[in-house]
């Protein structure tokens, strides 16, 4: 019953959050919000922890043209070289809100930092954590919508998806996602 409620109270967060009627509040309060909901990701329930992340990339997605406050922390948090993949997940999933739910305008200033940090982290994941492949290959699928960011460092996304796949130590599933996937980006092959 409580996580129920945790739940309820994170989504309600969520609501007040894309709330045009909102903003300002919530953009004079980013910091101390931004610093709870960090805190929020400690908790004990997954799908706690999972909601937190979106409503913290929703948060990003206030920022306009300093997005760059947001990335930072994501950013970190997927190369922190002590993180488990249970917290690398999280910024994940946190990107994944900020992409789905951002501006264009805001988009297409920040993506190319977006795409160049989860090449780096593509080409880094300890293969005891392959686990993060999938959901950064369905985020380097959603950026797929934005071909002008992604086509010039395509190739060298595709070199290390192709890579992965040759891994013997990679389950066969993941490799099918990752080769699966690759036609998502026919706009891109050319």
């Amino acid at each position: 019953e409580t996580t129920s409620r945790r739940l309820a109270a994170v989504g309600k967060l969520q609501k007040c959050v894309l709330d045009p009627r909102s903003y300002e509040t919530i953009y004079e309060m980013y910091d101390k919000l931004f610093r709870t909901l960090e805190q929020l990701l400690q908790d004990r329930v997954a799908k706690v922890r999972q909601q937190v992340a979106r409503v913290l990339g929703a948060l990003g997605t206030l920022l306009g043209q300093e997005y760059h406050r947001f990335l930072q922390w994501a950013f970190s948090g997927l190369h922190e070289p002590q993180a488990d993949a249970s917290a690398k997940a999280l910024c994940l999933g946190a990107l994944d809100s900020y992409i789905e739910l951002g501006d264009e305008m805001t988009l297409n200033m920040s993506l190319p930092d977006v795409v160049l940090s989860l090449q780096a982290f593509l080409d880094s994941i300890p293969s005891e954590q392959h686990e993060l492949l999938r959901p950064t290959v369905d985020l380097l699928v959603q950026l797929a919508e934005f071909p002008h960011i992604l086509h010039p460092h395509f190739s060298d996304i595709v070199d290390l998806l192709l890579g992965w796949t040759l891994d013997d130590s990679l389950p066969e599933e993941l490799k099918q996602h990752i080769t699966g996937n690759l036609a998502e980006f026919q706009t891109l092959w050319s």
